[in-house]
């Protein structure tokens, strides 16, 4: 599966998971929940330190487009970093957190795609990200 493909599960999840909410605190705890299972897959996988690293790398990137994104150190844990994320998200609107979220994970699946090969990102990724299609 290219690149493209990957974006475009993650448009899609994240367009069934949000379901055009205007609830900032429910688009919030969703994509908690969603960073919270790719975490989760990939650490048994890259490691603690390799997640971290990456997810860092993908923040910073995507602070360039959304500068009020908080960005913090390597030095922090995914979960820290998760947490930070997500303070940054307050007095935004639901639209705006979407567009975010969507860039921070098409920026992480593309830089961990350049680590590990995007055969191995879209069979670790594709099964979080299609997890609640068919729960829904």
């Amino acid at each position: 599966m290219r690149q493209y493909k990957i974006d475009e599960a993650i448009q899609y999840s994240l367009a069934l998971r949000i379901d055009k909410s205007s609830d900032v605190r429910f688009v919030s705890e969703t994509i908690v929940k969603l960073w919270q299972e790719v975490v989760r897959r990939l650490e048994p996988i890259i490691g603690d330190q390799g997640t971290e690293v990456v997810f860092t790398r993908s923040l910073h990137l995507t602070n360039k487009e959304f500068p009020w994104i908080a960005v913090v150190d390597n030095k922090s844990t995914s979960s820290t970093q998760i947490q930070l994320f997500l303070q940054s998200f307050e007095g935004r609107d639901s639209i705006l957190l979407s567009k975010a979220s969507y860039k921070l994970l098409a920026t992480f699946s593309q830089l961990l795609a350049s680590l590990i090969g995007e055969t191995l990102t879209q069979r670790l990724l594709t099964p979080v990200l299609i997890a609640d299609k068919v729960e829904n």
